[in-house]
């Protein structure tokens, strides 16, 4: 009603679960909130939607192709079509089950528009506890591609940088 955000929602951004076991896990505010912001930021250059979903801001496109180009992605497309993720640890590679439908919740062009802002920030902010919560959630669902490597990550940094290039049109 006026415009705050209850604090109940603000601490439940922190509580996530695993797609596949439902357990609950915990990761920092700080790190949800630059997600959710990516969301906000998204949203506004849309107008009326989420840019990264219709198209109509070229400089959010840039971002949205760059991402779309990622094995993070096409790994995530064969868990979609699958239902499979290999895992790989100390040199060795499994197969396992995981969740097509999860997989597809990540392939929204809006979630990973959130996901790569989150990472873009904790890289260009240099604020440990904002990668650092971004790792640990990687880290607790090592079947899904939640980050992207330094190096692939690189050109989708670079889009972002054009994204928020101030200029005399405006972004």
């Amino acid at each position: 009603q006026n415009g705050l955000i209850p604090a109940r929602f603000v601490v439940n951004l922190g509580r996530l679960q695993n797609p596949d076991t439902q357990e609950a896990y915990i990761r920092t505010i700080g790190g949800s909130m630059a997600h959710e912001i990516g969301h906000s930021v998204d949203h506004r250059l849309g107008g009326r939607d989420f840019a990264s979903e219709l198209g109509n801001n070229e400089r959010v496109n840039a971002v949205v192709d760059a991402l779309l180009k990622t094995s993070a992605v096409a790994k995530l497309n064969e868990i979609k079509e699958t239902g499979r993720s290999t895992i790989s640890a100390n040199g060795n590679s499994t197969r396992v089950r995981a969740n097509p439908q999860y997989a597809a919740y990540l392939l929204e062009k809006k979630e990973l528009f959130a996901r790569a802002y989150h990472q873009y920030i904790g890289l260009r902010s240099n604020m440990k506890p904002i990668s650092q919560a971004l790792n640990e959630t990687a880290a607790n669902n090592p079947k899904y591609p939640l980050k992207w490597s330094d190096e692939e990550f690189e050109p989708i940094a670079q889009a972002f940088d054009n994204l928020f290039q101030r200029d005399n049109d405006g972004p």
